[in-house]
């Protein structure tokens, strides 16, 4: 009698599961609305979100790690809606150069979308202004914002 060796993976991964929490449409929407696609052919908004979403997902401390992770998973690029994994220095040069005000109304529009099965304590008087940045150079970050973008 064999051993069945063949292991076989069931459902979607978990960051598949949770990109899909994020509505494509209104993405696009956002996209075309901050012009954060104007210089890129290759390297689209979406596939600049997943590589980040990767990276906080699988924990990586580097662009490096990312890239290693994601052609480690190049079999299932497609569930995260890609064709191929960016290259390093693409990654790199989008977080430098791509307008962060896309994310931050990407990131406000699922907190209004998802307040009701967030806790209360969560939301409450939640503001871009109590967020802070460290970058790998120890540049720090504060937005100025009196208020949420809508």
């Amino acid at each position: 009698m064999s051993k069945n060796t063949n292991k076989n993976l069931i459902g979607q991964p978990i960051l598949t599961q949770v990109l899909s929490l994020v509505n494509r449409n209104k993405f696009s929407g956002l996209a075309k609305k901050h012009v954060s696609d104007r210089y890129y052919k290759k390297f689209s908004t979406w596939t600049h979100f997943v590589s980040i979403m990767f990276g906080i997902y699988s924990r990586c401390d580097s662009v490096t790690e990312i890239v290693e992770g994601m052609i480690g998973c190049v079999g299932k690029l497609g569930h995260f809606g890609l064709k191929e994994v960016p290259p390093k220095s693409i990654i790199t040069d989008g977080n430098r150069e791509r307008d962060s005000k896309f994310f931050e109304s990407l990131y406000f529009s699922l907190v209004k979308r998802y307040s009701s099965f967030l806790s209360s304590s969560r939301t409450l008087g939640l503001s871009i202004k109590e967020l802070f940045i460290v970058d790998s150079t120890g540049q720090f970050y504060a937005p100025k914002l009196d208020k949420q973008p809508e």
